[in-house]
């Protein structure tokens, strides 16, 4: 089964979807990590998982201080051989998004 097409697809696709958000999107991407916003006092609020069978996962952290948020997206996707696994990683902040 030719999974590895698929899971680079996929990962290609969702990374590309947020890193390409649009002019009028609520959340724009942020170079952070989720360690430094935690040391920086945002706290964990939520957490999503979602499982995309053996392929891998997507996990996505929701994080806030005060009235400032953040989410975090982790994905985790398993090369068939030697299965190993690989991770992608981005943080988005909530702002106002832009009208005209």
């Amino acid at each position: 089964m030719k999974l590895r097409p698929f899971v680079l697809l996929l990962t290609t696709v969702t990374f590309a979807a947020h890193a390409g958000e649009a002019a009028d999107s609520q959340w724009q991407a942020n170079p952070t990590t989720l360690s430094t916003l935690l040391q920086d006092g945002y706290r964990i609020v939520s957490v999503i998982g979602e499982p995309h069978g053996k392929a891998g996962s997507v996990e996505t952290f929701y994080l806030q201080r005060d009235q400032s948020a953040f989410k975090c997206v982790e994905q985790h996707a398993f090369e068939p051989k030697p299965r190993t696994p690989t991770a992608l990683f981005g943080c988005f902040e909530l702002v106002q998004p832009y009208t005209k």
